[in-house]
């Protein structure tokens, strides 16, 4: 079999046989675009029924052709044959997608790395202000602002409390003082009633001597 050239590649379709019986016959079957190695191979086995073309023909279909089933079997032709060329082409594609993964891949980790980058810097920022705290940060000298703030806050409470019991004695004083004039105003009260009492009695007697 002559390979197409590349001349008349689009101007005629190719010829697979020189011989111009058997262009004549696959033209008369319509057999020209089903010509696959494979049915090239069937028509010479076909034609030269020959142990060795057919020994030869399937040879070079073990170079065209792979079994994915029953590779010993080389006889049967129900098997489905796959072309090492359409094997190459699916690989090559699987190989591009694989390509376009990886591209994809190398541009989110490209992006992830720049965000990381990101993220240290303003990480780096907040552990040199952490820094800058912790060198600026006098324990001694908040302990003593705690200690005067306690001490400020016990003598509040100490003075509210004086405020308070100074209220409460001024109100017992007040409280002691209305006792004793309530306690007078008694007393008075009963001598004042104890003489009304006596001079009734004086004008009661006086009347009846009278």
């Amino acid at each position: 079999m002559d390979q197409p050239s590349c001349g008349n590649a689009s101007s005629s379709p190719p010829h697979p046989f020189r011989s111009k019986v058997l262009e004549e016959l696959t033209r008369s079957n319509d057999l020209r675009n089903d010509l696959t190695p494979h049915m090239c191979f069937q028509v010479l086995k076909a034609l030269l029924p020959s142990t060795l073309v057919a020994t030869m023909c399937d040879e070079m279909n073990q170079f065209i052709y792979k079994r994915p089933h029953d590779d010993n079997n080389r006889s049967n032709s129900g098997v489905h044959l796959l072309a090492h060329k359409d094997l190459y082409v699916g690989l090559l594609a699987h190989v591009k997608d694989k390509k376009q993964q990886l591209v994809d891949l190398r541009q989110k980790l490209a992006a992830k790395q720049h965000q990381n980058v990101e993220l240290a810097v303003e990480i780096a920022m907040y552990q040199d202000k952490l820094e800058q705290h912790y060198a600026a940060f006098d324990e001694q000298a908040a302990l003593n602002a705690i200690a005067t703030l306690k001490h400020r806050r016990v003598l509040r409470l100490m003075k509210t409390i004086d405020e308070k019991q100074d209220r409460l004695l001024e109100q017992e004083k007040a409280i002691k003082a209305e006792l004793d004039r309530l306690r007078m105003d008694d007393c008075a009260y009963r001598l004042n009633a104890k003489k009304l009492k006596e001079n009734q009695q004086l004008l009661e007697s006086v009347g009846l001597r009278c």
